[in-house]
């Protein structure tokens, strides 16, 4: 009961039927007060450890593997508080930690082996709760709304949980469809905006911003805005149907044979419940399979590793033949799913959040099908960005063949079509080389070519060759995050491949039917 009581002070959140221990501003006062007190401590340690290790490296003439191991600590300690931190707080702090804890590429290999935990494990909502949910936004009991509703979630996350359930006999045969259920957390849009506040304050302070290469006022702008859509679940019940019209049609459908001998390869979407969907109750089919997260933790922990060609030849001892085969098989579905997606018809856009508790995986005839759920994280680009990301990708994808020089050139001015400026002094062949890195970085899960690095701590980071970002679309920052994601999946997997690669037959498509049109692109480009 006291831990209980201690949460709700901190959270503060407000909702029928439930009463803060304090007034609603002297509870956000005081959980601003204990967020700013926390990550402010976290942000001194760090930067305090980073001036001592210096000085002391000097004094002692410390080798690399001295540094590393004392960093490795730093790291422990920093991982440990940081998922303290969301467990204590929830909210957007908890989502921004299970987003960090899906990124090896970027984040050390301790806070990844901390933060991991936290992917679908949010503590559930009471079944009372979830009761009030539905009856206020159905007008109708559980138990009338369902046959059979199982009270254990498949998962709970900051802004939802979902259940399986059964619907009501309906049809000649009287068939009870399997349904899963997602219903929003009373009170979480209010905490979590409330959240980004204090995040994007403490992001701005001019001690805090000068660690950033972007201005994260700009980011947090966008993720903000997308953050808002992510409580209205009608929006994300046609999005999400609009992208499983378009993956169906290009599995071929029942009657096409190699559309569904082929189906384990493809990516299933489940479809809403007609009449069943609210700004705050999505009911939609049910996908079979584990997710990726869950999957991770049966066959046995495993330490995340930072980025490095030492890191995927440990992945690959640790993943057998058949195990690699299944990870090389779902990452090129994926990236021909979001290739569709993106550049088909009908919807235009992406599924923006494919962390592993999103990412189902289930046995099939024909191998494995993969599954892609939660769609409140989505961005879709009008056509005119769309045929300005096709040529990317292509020019991504032929990037490295025999005629370097021209491809290189091609890539180049692709990624500077998409509205990309910055401003160097360095020489304009290091500019150029560190431009298309920098593409391949963003915009691919391929590695990086020599001599730059994905490690932004490096010197060889291709942003830091590059030069200071001036001109972004922001509209792209969604993409970008995406396309990170999905590159850690293949590099804690350690498979190899190219996103490009795989989404390059749609993108041809795209510019066989609109090609015309990709040269009168009035992109936006935000100052950073």
């Amino acid at each position: 009961m006291r831990s209980d009581a201690r949460t709700a002070a901190l959270d503060g959140r407000v909702r029928k039927g439930f009463r803060p221990l304090l007034p609603q501003p002297i509870a956000d006062a005081r959980r601003n007060l204990h967020f700013f007190t926390r990550v402010s401590f976290l942000f001194a340690s760090y930067k305090s450890f980073q001036a001592q290790t210096r000085v002391q490296a000097w004094i002692t003439r410390a080798d690399q593997a001295a540094i590393d191991a004392a960093w490795s600590k730093q790291h422990d300690w920093g991982g440990r508080a940081l998922y303290r931190l969301a467990c204590d707080l929830k909210g957007y702090h908890l989502k921004g930690c299970q987003w960090l804890g899906s990124r090896p590429d970027i984040a050390p290999p301790e806070f990844v082996l901390h933060l991991s935990k936290l992917q679908d494990r949010c503590p559930p909502l009471a079944l009372s709760e979830v009761e009030a949910v539905i009856d206020s936004e159905t007008g109708s009991r559980l138990a009338e709304a369902f046959s059979e509703f199982d009270e254990e979630p498949l998962g709970s996350a900051s802004i939802a949980q979902v259940h399986s359930a059964r619907l009501p006999p309906a049809g000649l045969l009287r068939r009870r469809k399997k349904v899963a259920v997602k219903v929003q957390r009373p009170g979480a849009r209010y905490v979590m905006l409330r959240d980004l506040a204090m995040v994007k304050t403490f992001l701005c302070h001019p001690a805090v911003r000068r660690s950033f290469a972007w201005d994260p006022a700009v980011i947090m702008q966008q993720v903000e805005g997308e953050t808002r859509m992510e409580f209205d679940f009608e929006a994300e019940a046609s999005a999400m149907d609009s992208a499983a019209r378009v993956l169906n049609r290009w599995r071929g459908g029942l009657l096409n044979p190699r559309g569904w001998l082929r189906g384990g390869g493809r990516v299933a979407v489940p479809r809403s419940i007609a009449g069943m969907v609210t700004p705050r109750l999505l009911v939609m089919e049910r996908l079979d399979g584990l997710t990726l997260s869950r999957l991770a933790v049966a066959s046995g922990p495993a330490v995340p590793q930072a980025v490095s060609s030492g890191a995927a030849a440990a992945s690959r001892d640790r993943l057998g033949r058949q195990e690699r085969r299944v990870a090389r098989r779902m990452l090129r579905s994926l990236g021909e799913a979001y290739g569709q997606m993106l550049f088909e018809d009908g919807f235009g856009g992406i599924h923006a959040d494919p962390h592993p508790g999103n990412i189902l995986l289930a046995p099939s005839l024909v191998g494995v099908r993969v599954g892609l759920v939660d769609w409140g994280q989505t961005k879709t680009f009008d056509l005119s960005a769309r045929l300005r990301l096709a040529r990317l990708t292509l020019a991504l994808s032929s990037y490295g063949d025999a005629d370097g020089r021209n491809r290189s050139d091609a890539l180049l001015q692709a990624f500077v079509g998409l509205g990309v400026e910055w401003d160097s002094t360095k020489p304009e062949s290091l500019q150029h080389a560190a431009a298309a890195a920098t593409a391949i970085e963003w915009f691919d899960t391929r590695p990086v070519p020599s001599p730059f690095s994905s490690d932004p701590t490096s010197s060889n980071y291709p942003m830091n060759s590059l030069g200071e970002i001036t001109a972004f679309p922001v509209e792209l920052v969604y993409l970008v995050r995406c396309t990170q994601i999905l590159r850690a999946l293949g590099d804690h997997a350690g498979v190899e491949w190219s996103l490009a690669d795989a989404a390059s037959a749609p993108a041809r498509r795209l510019l066989r039917r609109h090609g015309g049109r990709a040269q009168n692109w009035d992109y936006t480009s935000t100052r950073l």
